[in-house]
């Protein structure tokens, strides 16, 4: 079974960010930190235990971007893929989701696939279109938000749950090839150990140039979606209980420092005697219509 895996390279958001430009979104510090998108990572960990249970297969993963980008590709190879195709893009060049999408089917036409695999959502802008899109520009069935994957290759068709608001889940069945976009949910996907990366990074990448793809001709076309303004989100400030006005600017930031006011709130712990309790707990059952009230 041969499967192709989509997968990105972003910005580590888990560093201090900075608004520049009211349009792009950078890290604090001068040397910028890039991974690889964690849903895509469980998207090639998918891949890689469907081909594991075939027993047979490939699994190719793909990424559009600069040189930088490389470095995702390199990952996919360590964690176990068979082969890694770069279609490289001009620095410079800004692609929305549309344009993505449509690099990558030209790319897919050229090869030969069963599955295709990406995360449902990336880190850094988070639109998930580009799984769905893609589908449509290869005429494809496409299930999002996919959580589970059952691949029977006699009937060729996949059988997937996905999911859905407040812990629903569906079961859909669709036919052999198709698009699926993956959530977090899926895997846990495996440590790629130091030494496995080394060895990855020996490897040739493929490139679009060598499947006579020319990547620069979408650099040069309007992007059908344009950001206007890109803001951080406003820290939400800690509740803390009201201080008495009474109380001196010495006792309130001693109270601030101490982590607040304690509570007045009067304690629903019970001590006492064994069978005065549990008279007491009777007797708040049947205050609340939970116990039946004696016969005397």
């Amino acid at each position: 079974m041969n499967i192709i895996v989509c997968v990105k390279q972003v910005l580590d958001i888990r560093r201090p960010l900075v608004a520049e430009n009211d349009c792009f979104v950078r890290q604090q510090s001068e040397n910028q930190t890039y991974i690889v998108n964690p849903v895509d990572r469980c998207a090639l960990e998918e891949a890689l235990s469907i081909r594991r249970q075939a027993g047979q297969g490939k699994v190719t993963a793909v990424t559009v971007g600069n040189d930088r980008a490389r470095q995702a590709l390199y990952y996919c190879l360590a964690q176990g893929a068979n082969d890694a195709i770069h279609v490289c893009q001009d620095v410079d060049a800004i692609l929305d989701s549309h344009g993505v999408a449509e690099m990558l089917s030209k790319l897919i036409d050229q090869l030969t696939y069963d599955l295709i695999l990406c995360g449902n959502a990336s880190l850094d802008t988070n639109n998930s279109q580009t799984g769905a899109i893609l589908a449509e520009f290869l005429n494809l069935p496409h299930v999002r938000d996919v959580v589970n994957i059952q691949v029977s290759q006699e009937r060729q068709q996949l059988s997937v749950r996905r999911r859905l608001e407040k812990g629903k889940r569906e079961d859909i069945e669709c036919p052999l090839p198709a698009v699926l976009s993956v959530d977090r949910l899926i895997n846990q996907p495996r440590y790629v150990s130091v030494h496995s990366y080394q060895a990855a990074m020996k490897r040739r990448l493929t490139t679009a140039s060598d499947l006579g793809i020319n990547a620069f001709s979408f650099a040069t076309r309007e992007q059908s979606l344009r950001v206007t303004k890109v803001t951080l989100p406003r820290p939400r400030p800690k509740k803390s209980q009201s201080l008495d006005a009474s109380l001196s600017g010495a006792d309130r930031l001693k109270m601030l420092m101490g982590g607040g006011a304690t509570s007045n709130k009067k304690s629903n712990v019970l001590k006492g005697e064994p069978e005065q309790l549990a008279a007491k707990v009777i007797e708040y059952l049947q205050s609340e219509g939970l116990a039946p009230l004696s016969q005397s």
